[in-house]
């Protein structure tokens, strides 16, 4: 398993994990201190969520290890990742990508297709829609990985892809 690959496995064993314990994952707009709060109980009950059920990552690290044809791994975590809510966020204008908090944005949850076929998965991961990334972002890819670091909620599906096709060189652009 190379590198690449393990950082998307452990994203998605942590998020099977977290969501099977019944606290699940944070979302990408909790900051790291909070959830550590959460997860060691020194979080006040009245900030206290629940996010067993859904996730922001776990897809999108199983269609990198599908990139990769990781097919063992994809098949042991998909019985528990496949009852988890797919949950993504875009920002309805360009500039918001660059703006901590926005005014306005599209939230999609979907169930995930049930039964799922590996080579429909194959083939849907093997070209990218950038379509819902802004055009800046595209045109000055370099930014991508500082603009996440610094906002990993802006870490959606489709930067996610982007960024496994510039990087990795895993998927061709739509």
């Amino acid at each position: 398993m190379s590198i690449k690959s393990g950082e998307a496995h452990t994203v998605a064993s942590v998020n099977v994990r977290e969501s099977a314990k019944g606290s699940g994952f944070p979302n990408p707009y909790w900051l790291q201190e909070r959830a550590i709060q959460m997860h060691t109980d020194d979080l006040p009950a009245y900030e206290r969520e629940e996010f067993s059920g859904h996730s922001y990552t776990v897809y999108q690290a199983l269609t990198m290890l599908v990139r990769r044809l990781c097919r063992a791994t994809v098949a042991a975590h998909w019985p528990t990742a496949s009852r988890l809510l797919r949950c993504d966020y875009n920002p309805d204008e360009p500039a918001d990508w660059f703006l901590w908090a926005t005014g306005r944005g599209l939230t999609e949850f979907a169930d995930p297709p049930q039964p799922v076929s590996w080579s429909n998965w194959r083939a849907r991961a093997r070209v990218v829609d950038v379509s819902r990334l802004p055009p800046l972002l595209l045109a000055e890819n370099r930014w991508l990985l500082p603009l996440v670091l610094t906002m990993p909620h802006r870490l959606n599906e489709a930067a996610c892809d982007y960024i496994d096709t510039v990087i990795g060189r895993r998927a061709a652009v739509l």
